[in-house]
């Protein structure tokens, strides 16, 4: 009787022992997480990059989810990707989309897709190999091109098409940018201008000018002709200064909004090749 009593203390004792281990083991595993478990879908056994899907606003619905990560899935092969719904307050999308890709994936080749529910904006950013093929400008087509989805509520379709252009883009392939191309018709439109208006101050293409001239030269002679050539050269200048004055201001207005590199747009915006603390990549944003 008392062998049996000590043979169970002894057993007691061991899964008490056990136990503690087990849980101490667990302690430091999750010490090292950076996110919760359940925000890390997938880790391609070849490369060892990640899918992450963090729906903190919960936009998606698990089957959603589950067609999402197979959509990201193939994305592995270039780099870390992040699917991120958020409500945080910001002054610069990019910036918030390149903190939260740094945590997770510090300078890794990596590209985080944010939907930030309180600005109204989605977001793509990235850095490392596939930043190489989705530069800043192509963020913004990206973006651009799926905010309708957003503004209609479907989110899955949005995120869904963000990352299938991406692939595209990874591959080597084209995606439609028709908001680039509507850049450049609108300068093909301002260039257009200022030659019209050139021209229109220009005494060898202007007959009124020409006729105007040659009247006051025969009637007042030739201490007049001086003075009306000095007006019209006068004139002429500053048609031209006005003219190119005005096709700069829009050319660099578009260039921030469409195709620089700055993000103070609300309606896009985008970010350098590098910044500070380590962080570096670009992006685009896009309101819906």
């Amino acid at each position: 009787m008392k062998s049996k009593s000590l043979r169970h203390a002894i057993c007691l004792l061991l899964i008490a022992a056990l136990s503690v281990l087990l849980g101490f083991c667990s302690f430091g595993e999750s010490d090292g997480e950076t996110v919760p478990a359940d925000d890390l879908r997938y880790t391609n056994p070849k490369t060892g990059y990640k899918v992450y899907i963090i729906d903190e606003e919960d936009l998606l619905t698990e089957d959603e989810e589950v067609k999402l990560l197979e959509d990201m899935k193939p994305i592995t092969e270039f780099g870390h990707i992040i699917f991120w719904s958020t409500k945080e307050k910001t002054t610069s999308e990019t910036r918030l989309a390149m903190d939260k890709r740094y945590e997770l994936c510090q300078n890794a080749s990596s590209g985080i897709f944010v939907i930030n529910m309180r600005t109204h904006m989605v977001t793509f950013q990235s850095d490392g190999k596939i930043y190489d093929y989705v530069s800043s400008s192509r963020a913004r087509s990206i973006t651009d091109n799926v905010s309708g989805y957003a503004s209609k509520k479907n989110y899955y379709k949005c995120a869904s098409e963000a990352f299938k252009q991406v692939l595209t883009l990874l591959h080597g392939n084209r995606i439609a940018e028709p908001m680039k191309y509507f850049s450049f018709i609108v300068i093909g439109l301002m260039l257009s201008f200022v030659i019209v208006v050139g021209l229109v101050f220009s005494k060898w293409f202007n007959p009124l000018i020409k006729r105007r001239g040659k009247a006051k030269r025969i009637e007042t002679g030739e201490r007049i002709k001086g003075a009306v050539h000095f007006t019209m050269t006068d004139s002429r200048q500053r048609g031209w200064v006005i003219a190119l004055e005005v096709f700069g201001r829009i050319l660099i207005e578009i260039l921030l909004r469409g195709g620089g590199s700055s993000d103070r747009s609300d309606r896009s915006g985008g970010s350098g090749r590098s910044s500070g603390g380590g962080r570096s990549g670009g992006g685009g944003s896009s309101r819906f």
